[in-house]
């Protein structure tokens, strides 16, 4: 935590005097904090965005009242950062990418004089570079195995991690925590005497699908209950995603924010992320997901079972090298006819070969491509009658492929 500390000191210290909603988690993080957003935004007040890894390009990361930044904007608080780190810091303390563009989105939203910023980790939580802020809210939305290099290969090493976010009497929200990562959370919610708020305790009263494939959702939390019609973001995932963002902008209320049902039910009906469970094309069907571990590919995975049951598909993927590549393609492999794994063209992953064979699954029907936009057409030549494609592992391979299916279907 060095680095950003004496980066951010120079600097005049722009993360002080503002609100935050400080959001970590393996999965989910996103789209909790596109709902959060969205609904502070319906609530009128002015809201700043920090999300990662982006897809498109680096300016989705910071976000103002649902408008991205510029790019000009951008480059000049970057240079203006990096004069600071030559001239005023030891070279020990240069920071990292992401230690750069955190202190630049903090200067970005002191400077838009934003009412509250929505906060999202970007890795861990302990020692992550957002971590030098007191919020309104904590938020950990799950606590399952990623990053096992960088974090530990436990859900208790990584739930320690996690934990680091919670302040003392700050309140916290939580999704469904593992039992094995419980006993972590419980302990430093106790130890920073920290208001606690689970989903455990959203009552879910209603849950079905509309034609669209959509959700008509109501929620219910002590005497507050709500119904979001149709909820935006495809998949059964998003329901504990939505109990999350519920449970936070209810805390955000308690705390004096004015946030009125309306607010919610419009934010959820109308909120957007790109890369979830995402319906490039329809004729024929190809979908995007950013799922990249094994927890969010069984959730992806029981979502599309539900969806599109029987259907099957043909799956184009990839992985990061710190990735449990076997935990992520077992439970997509329910329905698939054919597996392309491809470079995503990272240093993060030499090694994208190097695919686990499956019992129960022909490994003569996996095969690897170089070229991610050849894999997308000899994916599209293996579709037959009401099969799909589905793209999933990372989000580096999203923005090619977006980029492919709209010029393609143009």
């Amino acid at each position: 935590m060095e680095r950003i500390e004496k980066l951010l000191a120079v600097m005049g210290h722009p993360e002080q005097g503002m609100a935050y909603v400080h959001i970590a988690g393996t999965n989910g993080k996103g789209s909790v904090s596109s709902f959060v957003a969205e609904t502070l935004l319906q609530a009128g007040y002015k809201v700043g965005k920090f999300t990662s890894p982006h897809i498109f390009s680096y300016q989705e990361r910071f976000v103002v009242n649902g408008k991205t930044i510029a790019a000009e904007t951008l480059i000049n608080y970057l240079k203006n950062i990096n004069k600071h780190i030559v001239s005023e810091l030891d070279e020990i303390y240069w920071p990292t990418e992401f230690e750069k563009l955190t202190a630049a989105a903090f200067a970005y939203f002191f400077d838009e004089k934003v009412d509250i910023v929505v906060l999202e980790v970007g890795m861990g939580g302990r020692f992550d570079s957002t971590n030098v802020i007191e919020p309104e809210a904590a938020v950990i939305t799950n606590t399952e195995l990623d990053h096992l290099t960088f974090l530990g290969n436990t859900r208790s090493l990584i739930a320690e991690n996690k934990a680091g976010i919670i302040k003392r009497n700050v309140p916290l929200i939580t999704g469904n925590i593992h039992p094995e990562a419980w006993p972590v959370i419980s302990q430093r919610i106790q130890e920073q005497n920290a208001p606690l708020y689970s989903i455990s305790d959203v009552n879910i009263l209603k849950n079905s699908l509309n034609s669209d494939l959509s959700r008509n959702l109501v929620m219910q939390y002590q005497n507050e209950t709500i119904e979001i019609t149709s909820l935006s973001l495809r998949g059964g995932y998003q329901i504990e995603n939505a109990a999350v963002a519920f449970l936070t902008c209810l805390v955000l209320k308690n705390k004096g924010y004015i946030i009125k049902t309306e607010h919610i039910t419009t934010a959820f009906s109308r909120t957007y992320l790109p890369g979830r469970l995402e319906i490039l094309q329809n004729e024929p069907m190809i979908i995007a997901d950013a799922a990249h571990n094994g927890h969010g590919a069984a959730a992806l995975a029981k979502s599309l079972n539900e969806l599109y049951p029987r259907r099957q598909k043909i799956l184009i993927c990839t992985l990061l090298d710190d990735k449990d590549k076997f935990s992520f393609l077992t439970p997509l492999l329910e329905n698939t006819k054919f597996v392309i794994f491809t470079n995503p063209n990272t240093e993060r992953s030499k090694h994208w070969r190097e695919w686990p064979s499956i019992d129960g699954f022909n490994s003569n029907n996996i095969e690897g491509c170089e070229n991610i936009s050849e894999a997308f057409a000899i994916a599209l030549k293996m579709l037959q009658n009401d099969d799909y494609m589905l793209v999933s592992g990372s989000f580096y391979m999203l923005a090619p492929i977006i980029d492919w299916v709209k010029h393609f279907y143009k």
